[in-house]
Parts: structure tokens; sequence; C-alpha cells
């Protein structure tokens, strides 16, 4: 921008400072000393050329033009197009260095052919410098006239500071004035001042004078008064010790004759305890006698009891000896009935006691392993109940252990222990309502149980005999069992998300705790398989109550705000292995249900 200035200022002669200005385009450009002034006699010219321009000696010149260019060595000569020419490619050059370059990319065009044309289009550069010349001039008039303006205003502000010099030296005078007055004043109130201190001081040593009269008095009366109530205070304390003495020595008598009275006291109870002591004796000895005829008499009913129950014992003996020998008799002859019973059934291994129960502890066990997660106050929010439900308890630790298991617990009953076949998911529950609608018509019937006879309980372990064989192998799906195959694994992944959501809600669950989520829903599951199998009955009981289990929340406290917790139920069984005694309700050995009431407080 600073070499665009300079080069113009060589290049114009226009007097005052570098500005900016705007061209006919309404693009900004620079002049050091404003925008350069045409020649009159150039005005007039573009319109002639513009006709130069476009005549046939216009082309005569561009011909000539190219025919010097082509030319190895051409000559300059004066008055020649290829020397015209040159000149004004010459002073093209130096426009282009000293004159903005806005208006030459205006108005020449790179591309603009001949030489008549290239003057033309010069001029037309110029044509428009002079029409922004005039702008310029229009707009610097109008600057003018403002800055007359403005002086005419300063001449005014210049006429008000001197009439407030006029009155500043007029104010200044009277301030003169002021400082006179007070400096009077200030002296008549210093000599007022040390008047009135003489006559204070004067006051102050007469007042000073009259209080030590008086303190002087004053002390003389205490002093008086002090010595007075010291007599009269050592007359009174010798009068007290006086009466205190002479109350000791009253004491003392009075002392002496209440320890005299005690002593005979002393001996007058002594003397009544002896005799009291030798009745007693006498009375215990009695006593003893009696105590020891009627232990002999209990030892004489003993041992007469004793016989007695010998030879009932030896009566019952003989006829337990009896029936005992008439039931292995029986048994022998049904051992004999069920060999030849079990000759024409098909396959079938019954589940004993003690592995039923093994398989049961060990399902249990698991569950206690999950139930010992540490709660995790972060999630408090997700908790089944809050923080505060658990004050109360006598062991906190032990009650959410409880909750836990009793979650658990009922998630597995929901989806496979509540019924035979639950376990198979939705094609369960369609069996289900099948042997409900068969056998359940009898008044005894539970909800999902029909009373267990023997065509129900056959067609109960023989449906479940084809639903095992179709889960523990690989089906197709045109397969027959391909049904109940998928509903049992669909029902596995609900039981494995279900118990996953849930001890989410209270603790941390990482990928690794899935599998053995897994394995414990499959383990259940696998159980149930074979349960349904069995000629009896098994089913668990999962309320001390007969209330129906619930997962552990808010909603399943009652009107206590207590819910019973399954710890661990209780595994029962109707009937024996053969299918027979139906009727008969009794506990699987090994394992007897643990229930626990919490309570959330009010």
């Amino acid at each position: 921008m600073g070499r665009k200035i300079d080069a113009t200022a060589r290049f114009f002669s226009f007097g005052g400072s570098p500005r900016r200005h705007t061209d006919s385009q309404g693009r900004g450009v620079y002049y050091a000393q404003g925008p350069p002034k045409l020649p009159p006699a150039i005005e007039y010219v573009p319109s002639q050329l513009e006709q130069l321009g476009t005549s046939s000696r216009a082309t005569e010149v561009d011909e000539t033009y190219k025919q010097w260019l082509n030319t190895e060595s051409p000559t300059v000569e004066n008055g020649s197009p290829s020397a015209v020419m040159s000149r004004i490619y010459h002073l093209l050059c130096k426009a282009r260095i000293d004159f903005p370059s806005t208006h030459f990319d205006q108005e020449i065009p790179p591309s603009s052919p001949g030489i008549e044309v290239a003057l033309v289009d010069l001029i037309r550069a110029y044509g428009s410098v002079y029409r922004d010349y005039r702008s310029l001039e229009g707009a610097l008039t109008t600057e003018m006239a403002d800055h007359e303006l403005l002086q005419a205003k300063c001449r005014s502000l210049e006429d008000k500071i001197s009439s407030l010099g006029k009155d500043i030296e007029k104010e200044g005078i009277k301030i003169a004035l002021l400082r006179e007055e007070q400096a009077t004043r200030e002296k008549r109130v210093a000599a007022d001042h040390r008047h009135q201190l003489q006559e204070h001081r004067k006051s102050a040593e007469e007042e000073k004078a009259s209080m030590k009269n008086r303190l002087d008095k004053e002390m003389v009366s205490m002093k008086n008064r002090l010595e007075r109530d010291l007599i009269q205070s050592h007359e009174s304390h010798k009068a007290t010790i006086e009466r205190y003495e002479m109350l000791r020595g009253e004491m003392r008598e009075k002392h002496e004759e209440e320890k005299a009275a005690l002593g005979r006291q002393i001996e007058d109870a002594t003397a009544s305890f002896r005799g009291k002591l030798g009745n007693a004796q006498d009375k215990y000895n009695e006593e003893m006698e009696k105590m020891y005829k009627e232990i002999e008499d209990i030892i004489k009913e003993h041992e007469d009891e004793k016989t007695r129950m010998r030879a009932l014992h030896a009566d019952e003996k003989i006829r337990l000896e009896y029936k005992r020998e008439q039931d292995s008799k029986d048994l022998r002859n049904e051992v004999e009935v069920l060999k030849g019973a079990l000759v024409k059934r098909d396959h079938f291994k019954a589940l004993s006691d003690n592995e039923l129960a093994h398989r049961f502890q060990d399902i249990s066990s698991e569950i206690d392993e999950f139930a010992r997660v540490r709660w995790d106050n972060g999630l408090e929010p997700t908790w089944p109940f809050p923080d505060a439900s658990f004050r109360n308890s006598r062991n906190e630790r032990r009650t959410k252990k409880y909750i836990v298991q009793n979650v658990i617990w009922v998630i597995l009953y929901e989806k496979i222990f509540c019924t035979p076949f639950r376990v198979l998911g939705s094609k369960g529950k369609s069996l289900e309502q099948e042997w409900m609608g068969m056998y359940g018509q009898d008044r005894k019937s539970t909800g999902l149980y029909p009373k267990p006879t023997k065509p129900s309980e056959k067609w109960r372990y023989e449906t479940m005999k084809e639903a095992y064989e179709a889960v523990s192998q690989p089906l197709q799906k045109w397969d027959p069992g391909y049904g109940v195959k998928q509903g049992y694994e669909l029902s596995m992944k609900e039981i494995i998300e279900d118990i996953s959501r849930e001890l989410g809600r209270v603790a941390f669950v990482d990928e690794k705790d899935n599998p053995r989520i897994s394995d414990l829903a499959r383990k259940a599951a696998k159980l149930w398989l074979e349960v349904g199998q069995q000629r009896c009955r098994i089913f668990l009981l999962m309320s001390s109550s007969g209330e129906k289990p619930l997962r552990s929340d808010k909603s399943s406290l009652d009107r206590d705000r207590a819910q019973e917790l399954v710890v661990v139920p209780e595994l029962r069984r109707m009937g024996n292995a053969q299918g027979e005694r139906l009727e008969k309700d009794e506990l699987v050995s090994g394992c007897k249900g643990e229930f626990s009431v919490f309570s959330a407080g009010p």
C-alpha cells in the first residue's frame, strides 16, 4: 500500500494528504495527494478513438504490427506503427507502475488487440480516473464546509472560555475576602477558647479540693464502721464456739446412751435367734425323716413298676417279633410281585432320597454363594428396600443374604419348580393346561396340580420322559421334539437374564458371573426334568404359611410391612418310588425348608 501511495505521489500533483477513495465500481483505491487531473485536450478524445478502433485503418495497423513482430530484427522509425506501438507500450508499462492498478484492471483488459484499441482503453482509464476525481472534489468541498463550521464553533467556545476566565477572576477576589474574614473569626474563637479554658481549670481545682475533703471524711467514717463490725463479729464467733462446745458434750453423752441401748438390743436379738435356730433345727430334722420315708416308698414303687414294665416288655417283644415275621413275609410277597412288574415295565431309574437330597443341597449351596455378594451402596436407588429398612435387623448382612436367596429361589420356582412342565417354557405351559384339563376336575386339585392319582402321574412321567429325550439330544426344525427343545432353551435364557438382572440391582455383576448363573439354571432344570419322570410326585414347599412366594420388593410387603423370605424351600414327596400310596405326603430326608420373616419397619 505504501509503495502505491509513493508512486502515485510522483505521478500526480494535487494538494492534500493520502486518502482512500472509492472508484466508479465501488472499489477502494489510495492516492498520495488525490486523483490525477486529465489534460483538457484529452476529454474529447475517447469518442474519436472509439471510431478509429473500428475503422479499416485500425486493421492495417494491426497487420503491420503482426508483421513487425514476425521480423527477426525490426527497425523502429519515427512515425511508423511500430514506433507508435513501442512508445505506447513503454508508456503503458510506466503507467502500470505509477497508476492505480484498480483502474488499469478495470479499463484495460489484458487481451485487447491493436494499438488504437489500446490507446482507447488508456483514455477510458484516464476518463474513469477523472470522474473519480470529480466525485472526490465534491466530497472535499463538503468536508471543507464542515471544517469551516467546526472553526466557527471553536471561536464560539474560545469566547465562552474567555468569559469564564473573567468570572473566575471575580470569584478569586471573593475567595480572598472570605479567607481574611475566616482568619479574623479564628483569632476571636481562639481568644474565647483560652478564656474558657482558664475558667474550667479554676473550677476543676475547686472541685478537686472539695472531692478530696469529702473522700477523707468518708474514709474516716468507713474505718470507724469497720472497727465496730470487727468487734461485733469477734464477739459473735466466740458465742458460736461456746454453743458448739456445749452441743458437742450433749451429743457425746447421747451417743454413749444409744451405744449402751444397742448393746442390750444385740444381746436380746442373739438370744432370740438362738432359740429360733434351735426350733428350726428340730423342724428340719423332722422333715428330713419324713422325706427319707417318702424316698423309700418311691423306690419301692419304682421297683414294682420296673417289674411290671419288664413283664409288659416281654409280652410286647413277643408281639412285635410275631408282627415283624408277618411284615417280612408280606414284604417278601410284595417284592416278588414288584419284581414281576419290574420285568414287565420299561427301564426306569428311580432317584433315591440320598441322591435327590444331595443334588438339591448342591443347588442350595450355589444359591447361598451368590447370596453372599456385598451390596454396593452406589446402587441403593435400585435396591429392593432402602438402607434404612435394615437398621432394625439384628444381623444386617444376614438379612441382605436372605433377600437375595429369596429372589433367586422365587425366580427358579416361577420358571422351573412350580410344575413338572414349567421348565419347558411355553410348551410346558400348554402341557400344564392339558394335564389340568384331563385330571384336575377333583375338588382336591390345586391351581397348578391335579389330585395325584395313578393315571395323572402316569401321564405326567410318560410325557416328561419324551420331553427329556427331546431336550437331551440335538434336533432339527423338522424333528417332532424341536418345539419342546426350543422352548426349553428360551426358558434357560430368560432365567439367566432374570437372575443376572436381579443381582445387578444390589451389586456389580461381571461377565465372568454369567457362566456360573447359567450352570446353576441348567443344573436346576436337569434335576427337575429327572424329577418329573419319577413315579412319585415331588414338589417344593415355598412358604411355611402356604402363601404364594414373591420376589423381594416394596410391593411384596404385607399390611405390617413384613415379608416371609424363602431361605431354602422344602422338598416333599407324595407316594413311593413305585407310584403307590400317592395320598401320603412326607418330607424328603435332608431337605427341610428354612424360612425367615423380614420386617421393613415403619
